[in-house]
């Protein structure tokens, strides 16, 4: 789910050209739902942490910054990580 408006979104694209569609890529991603608690409320996991991810992290509800986590899928409920692939929408 998104948490800024289409002006911070307009404002992180002037920074990081592109930032936009990988938001609305995010956005629509299809990801699992935890493994631990059945939620569909989950968001990605990036390692990174500038300028570019935190903008990312900041405009989404569907990524989350950790560090030594990348790659895995994180429940925006039960606060737990878990190791899955999201699948890619075609």
């Amino acid at each position: 789910m998104l948490k800024v408006s289409a002006e911070v979104i307009e404002q992180f694209e002037a920074r990081h050209p592109g930032i936009a569609a990988r938001i609305e890529g995010i956005e629509k991603a299809v990801l699992p739902a935890c493994s631990h608690c059945g939620s569909g409320d989950t968001a990605i996991v990036l390692g990174g942490i500038v300028g570019y991810t935190m903008n990312l992290a900041a405009a989404t509800t569907r990524v989350k910054l950790y560090p030594g986590k990348a790659g895995e899928i994180f429940c925006n409920v039960c606060g737990r990580f878990s190791w899955q692939v999201p699948e890619k929408k075609h």
